[in-house]
């Protein structure tokens, strides 16, 4: 058999590269003791899972586009917050997420809708208390006192924090706002969104601690 090598020298050696690796990171999702489903904003998606040198750090990889900056993961019966903006090699995307160890918990007081009048305005009801939590990342006082916030060094107060939730532009994430964390009650003092970008990101709060309700 004669053998023809006359597309030999226009052979597109790197897209081979690149459709091999892509085959070898499918193959990686399917069959990893790494790779895991987890659930990304309430959707299924497939990821690998790698351990690194921080107990509460994941390093993570996914198709591109499947995961983004800010997303909320619950992995291990846990929720974690992708801290770090992914980066596309051209056969995955790779980033780090945090565990959020508490939540911000919010009360507000809401109107119910029970009906609407002939002029088509909203009839109100009772109203309810609401409960609404924010997943977050929270670290410890030693590590924040020397931690650049937005470029510039901080100092954290006793007894205040900085907190990192995913990038929201809920009307309750507002400088004065009073929240519970830790069984304590605490106020956002600060708001930083240099690690945003458009509507992804990581929002970082400074929140000071309140005397508790007796």
């Amino acid at each position: 058999m004669v053998r023809n090598y006359s597309d030999f020298h226009n052979t597109d050696y790197k897209s081979k590269l690149l459709r091999n690796g892509e085959m070898v990171f499918d193959k990686t999702l399917k069959t990893s003791l790494e790779a895991f489903d987890v659930l990304i904003n309430d959707s299924t998606c497939e990821i690998v899972v790698q351990s690194t040198s921080k107990y509460n750090e994941r390093r993570i990889l996914f198709k591109q586009d499947e995961v983004h900056w800010g997303d909320l993961v619950e992995f291990d019966n846990e929720k974690w917050i992708v801290f770090e903006r992914p980066f596309f090699n051209q056969i995955h995307s790779k980033s780090k997420m945090k565990l959020c160890n508490s939540e911000m918990v919010f009360e507000e007081w809401v109107k119910e809708i029970i009906g609407y009048d002939p002029l088509g305005n909203p009839i109100p009801g009772e109203e309810e208390l609401k409960i609404i939590p924010f997943p977050c990342s929270v670290e410890s006082i030693s590590n924040l006192n020397t931690r650049s916030l937005g470029g510039s060094e901080i100092n954290i107060p006793e007894g205040d924090m900085v907190v990192e939730i995913p990038y929201t532009n809920h009307e309750l994430i507002e400088i004065g706002n009073d929240f519970r964390m830790f069984d304590d009650s605490y106020r956002i003092s600060g708001i930083d969104k240099s690690s945003t970008d458009g509507q992804s990101g990581i929002l970082i709060l400074v929140v000071s601690r309140t005397q508790n309700k007796t």
